[in-house]
């Protein structure tokens, strides 16, 4: 299971508003490069991670819209970039390791507030789902209803033949 290299906290509502409705009040959105800022406009998800995140002990991440082969070699990385439209990737050092943490950043599924089910099955195989809101949405009819056990590469396994269970395996 992935586990975070610092405790996640939730947003502690600062700005007296649920987390997202008054961006200009947000001190953690004021700390933020206008690049960042920009993406968190776009993509909420991404700033309730950030109001988790703890930059007073690791710093505010740098955002690049592309990495390039210049950032290889940077020691002690800090900074985050999009995958597509609302997938981030937060880079930051591991002092126990040569390689460094690769933390996703992804919206949550809407239903459950918790995140998409995963199973790495291998290196070259996973198991994706996602809980939907209605049995009789027409997508659940051309899913595969897999039923994952081992995940040897991360997640956990789940069972994709339930009711609401949209799920993916290619």
């Amino acid at each position: 299971m992935f586990r975070l290299p610092f405790e996640l906290k939730q947003c502690p509502q600062d700005c007296g508003k649920e987390c997202g409705v008054s961006l200009t009040d947000c001190p953690t959105y004021q700390k933020l490069p206008e690049s960042l800022q920009e993406k968190c406009k776009e993509n909420l998800h991404l700033l309730q991670y950030l109001h988790g995140f703890p930059m007073d002990e690791f710093g505010i991440p740098e955002y690049y819209e592309k990495l390039n082969r210049s950032l290889k070699g940077k020691k002690d990385p800090n900074l985050i970039y999009p995958v597509d439209s609302e997938t981030f990737i937060h880079i930051m050092p591991n002092p126990a390791d040569v390689r460094d943490h690769y933390i996703p950043v992804e919206p949550k599924d809407p239903l459950t507030s918790g995140g998409y089910l995963y199973c790495g099955i291998s290196a070259t195989s996973y198991h994706l789902g996602a809980t939907l809101e209605e049995s009789s949405n027409s997508a659940l009819s051309t899913d595969v209803d897999f039923t994952s056990t081992t995940c040897s590469v991360g997640g956990t396994a789940f069972n994709g033949a339930t009711e609401l269970v949209y799920d993916v395996k290619p």
